[in-house]
Order: structure tokens, then sequence, then C-alpha cells
């Protein structure tokens, strides 16, 4: 090959090199810099374990089923480690850091907790409505004229047809009410009459004369209402929309806040009413807002505060070292590369043209070997049992069913590194080439 030849070639690689330099430079500016994918699977003795005293008897298997994967990711980003050094608060600093992944951890989960919370209500409003039916007849028959109150009951529900089928339907009819598109206070209210007015109807039709005169006053309607009122207050606007976005982060703004759910079931309400009992059980807070605050943002706002509280002081310090220490770290490996593309362009009319790779090649892609290869081997060295004897028996099952991932910015620069290994050989081959046709110039002078 003639050098005009070796030169066009070494040419079209030196071009290749700088884009795979740019490449990895850049990556640090618009990408995560660290970024931990964190997943757990939810299964039914966690899921019972979370539940409050009185939805004990829910069937969670029927909830989780073989188990809810719950996934959030966690990130570090460029910015931080600039703020390091910027920012005259080392505390702000970490603040700034904390807000922005609680926004996006709170907006990861949200959608699977509603889903879980949605199953969960259903469930304890099944189990709320069974006992409530059972106490509305029981409150209308004379105790004293029944040997066994509650057989004379069972007997009630089976020829009026309270199947357990039916009780379910029922429920579903009204949970689906308060999920649907557009749904109101009125909208669930109506059903929730309307339900109770089956009920009644259903105990007149049974043929005992006990049930002869249940009917459904305008009085009675009227607290019906009123309850579904109080019970969906808190997932409610101002102008009566339901809003059930906001339900979960309600009860995880109230775990937060360790308050106790109160709880008001009446025994003499309609069937319907327990739904709605079973609703204001479950998803009862008190927030600091009126109904249509974005209860999200004060459960951000919660979460926020609740982990700068139990942050110690000279944490945040601690951090901020190590975030200049990671800031130094990639300034020098981004130095490789721009150091690379500075002799490109050195070099560019001389007549060897071609420069070393090997400084890019061993210290370019140092962060992503920090923070994705060597914690993903320990990972998988610690899964495998390897250094089950390094690692404290409390930490091993506090990790049982966390699941870890890692990404980082440095994948571009790890890639680019074994691009060069690749281009290394003919690289090397068209520069060796050139060389000596260099040193064959200077000696014919």
């Amino acid at each position: 090959m003639s050098r005009s030849s070796s030169r066009f070639a070494v040419f079209i690689c030196n071009i290749l090199i700088v884009a795979l330099s740019a490449a990895a430079v850049l990556s640090y500016f618009l990408m995560p810099l660290w970024r931990v994918n964190v997943s757990y699977l939810l299964r039914e003795e966690q899921l019972k374990e979370m539940l409050p005293e009185d939805m004990a008897e829910i069937d969670v298997g029927e909830i989780v089923g073989d188990g809810i994967e719950l996934s959030v990711t966690v990130e570090l980003e460029s910015g931080d480690v600039v703020a390091a050094f910027t920012d005259s608060d080392p505390a702000q600093t970490v603040e700034r850091a904390i807000e922005r992944n609680v926004d996006a951890v709170v907006d990861q989960l949200t959608p699977v907790l509603d889903e879980i919370a949605e199953k969960a209500m259903r469930a304890a409003a099944r189990q709320s409505v069974n006992e409530i039916v059972r106490d509305q007849i029981k409150n209308l028959l004379d105790p004293d004229a029944y040997d066994d109150i509650d057989a004379r009951v069972e007997e009630v529900l089976d020829k009026a047809g309270f199947t357990e089928a039916y009780i379910n339907e029922k429920t579903d009819a009204f949970i689906d009410a308060v999920y649907a598109e557009n749904a109101t206070v009125d909208t669930v209210a109506s059903v929730a009459v309307g339900t109770a007015e089956e009920v009644l109807e259903k105990l007149r039709a049974s043929g005992e004369e006990e049930f002869a005169d249940a009917v459904l006053t305008d009085e009675r309607k009227a607290e019906i209402e009123s309850a579904v009122s109080d019970a969906l207050s808190t997932v409610a606007n101002e102008d009566g929309s339901i809003d059930m976005q906001n339900f979960v982060a309600s009860l995880l703004l109230e775990f937060l806040r360790s308050s106790d759910q109160s709880a008001d079931e009446s025994t003499d309400n309609a069937p319907a009413e327990g739904a709605v009992a079973s609703l204001s059980d479950f998803a009862e807070t008190e927030t600091d807002g009126s109904a249509g605050t974005d209860v999200q943002e004060e459960l951000k706002a919660e979460i926020k505060s609740f982990l700068l509280d139990k942050i110690p002081d000279g944490t945040a310090d601690t951090v901020v070292l190590a975030l200049k220490i990671a800031g130094g770290v990639i300034a020098f490996t981004m130095l490789t590369w721009a150091y690379l593309v500075l002799k490109i362009l050195c070099k560019m009319f001389a007549k060897n043209p071609a420069v070393k790779l090997k400084l890019p090649i061993w210290l370019g892609w140092l962060p992503f070997l920090v923070l994705v290869l060597l914690p993903t081997v320990f990972l998988r060295l610690a899964e495998g049992g390897a250094l089950s004897s390094l690692i404290p028996a409390e930490t091993l099952a506090a990790m049982e069913g966390i699941s870890l991932s890692f990404f980082s910015a440095g994948w571009v620069a790890f890639a680019a590194a074994i691009a060069l290994i690749v281009l290394f050989i003919p690289y090397g081959i068209f520069r060796r080439r050139l060389r000596r046709a260099a040193r064959g110039d200077e000696d014919s002078d």
C-alpha cells in the first residue's frame, strides 16, 4: 500500500477516533452519571404485614398472585457533581439530588401501588359488605323469636338470593363507579342508593313477614348520600369530581405522618354503605389542603423532609466530598479522550498523522468500571454465595427479593475503548508504515 493510501486510511480512522472521543465526553453531559435500578417482588407475606389489622382476613393471595414487581430508579447526574464544586452549602447539593429522585420514585411507584390499592379495596369492601348485610338482616329480626339468630340470618340470605357472587357483583359495581371515567360523588352516591334499594327489594320479595315493610325512606337515602360524600372527601375535588390518582398518595402520606386511621362503621347501613365504609376506612386521611389539593406533591414534600431529617450531621459534607472525588476522576477520564483529539489535530498535516491509542483504552472508562462493572460483579458473587462469609446475615436477609442493576454514562466511554481495541491492530499497522516512510525520507535527506 502506498504512503498516500496509508495516510488516507489513517485520516478515516482519525475521524472515527474523534467521533468516539466526542461521544465518550458528551455522554457524561447527556446521560445520568449513575443510575441504580431497584426491583422488589412484593409477595403475599409482605403485603399481609403492611395491611392494617382490620383487613387481616382479606385474601391477600388474590391481590398479589405470584407477586407484584415494584421497580424504581435512583439517579446521580453530572449536574450533581458540578454542584458539589459550585454550591456554597453542601446540604443544598444533597437536598437537590434527594428532591429530584423522590419526585421520580413517587411517579414510578404510583401506578403499581394504585393497582394494588384498588384490588385491596375491592377485597376489603366485599368482606365489609358480607358482614354488614348479615348485621342489617339481624337488626330487622326479633332476636327473641329464634333460638339461633345466626342460622335464621343464613336462611334469609339464602332465600333472598344474597349469594357470595351477588354481593361481590354489587361491591364491584360500586368500586367501578368510583374508578369510572368522569366519576363524581353524585354518580357514586346514585349507585350506592340504587344498590340499597335493590337489597331491600330482595328482602321484601323473600316473602318473610319481618321484611314486608322494609323500604328506603328519603331520610335513609340522604344518609347514604352523606356517607358517600364523607367517604370520598379525600379523593374528590371541589367540583365533586373524583381523583383516584391521589388515593395511594393519601395513604402513603398518612403512613409517613404516623397518624392512626379512623374507622367509623355503622351496622345499620345498607349494603352499599358497607362498600362506602370500607373505602372510607381504607382511604380516609387528613392532609394539609382542601379537597382537590395535589396530594402527590404533599407526599413528595413529606418524603423529602423525612429523608433530610434522617441524614446525620456531617453526612452532606461526606457526600459532597465523594462527589468531588468522582468529579476529579471523570474530569481525568474526559481529558484522556480530549488529549487524543488534541494530538490528532496537532498531527493533522504531519507526515505521520497517526497517534497512540493506549491512554484512553486503559484509563478512559474508569467511571464505568467503578459504577457498573465492579458492583455488578460483587452482586453476582453475593447472589452465588461466594461472599456469604464476608457479608452479615442481616444484610443478606434484607437483600432477599431485591434485584439491583446499574447504568452509567460511562458505558459510552467503555464501548469507545472497545472500539479502539478493535481498531488498534489495523491502525497500528498504518501508523508503523507511515513512521518507517517518514524515517526513510529523513535518511534520504
